[in-house]
């Protein structure tokens, strides 16, 4: 269950990407992480946070989960989680399968 925020008519929205020492190009490779509730950083603690401005795509909303975080969600008001492709924030739309069988993510970029 969540409240909407701003109706469907909202457009722009901010991801705040989270890095850290084992983030990738810092430290051991492992992918940033993205949130739509800006997390808490510090140098001190080796956290980086950036702010991303996005685009929000047509009939996705961002609402307020019961547990106070925000949240994005597709037109079947299913939780999606927002993922790394090569730095950047996105959401992944469909997996595909090569010839060969291997699995491969058609991903839909939020920073363009």
């Amino acid at each position: 269950m969540y409240t909407q925020l701003k109706g469907d008519k909202m457009q722009k929205f901010t991801v705040w990407k989270r890095e850290d020492a084992n983030t990738m190009p810092r430290g051991f490779g492992n992918a940033p992480t993205y949130h739509l509730d800006e997390p808490s950083h510090s140098d001190k603690d080796m956290i980086w946070v950036t702010a991303i401005d996005c685009t929000l795509p047509d009939g996705y909303s961002v609402a307020e989960c019961q547990d106070g975080s925000t949240q994005l969600y597709d037109k079947n008001n299913e939780h999606v989680q927002i993922i790394d492709d090569h730095s950047h924030p996105a959401i992944l739309l469909d997996v595909y399968h090569a010839k060969s069988g291997k699995p491969y993510g058609h991903f839909l970029r939020l920073d363009k």
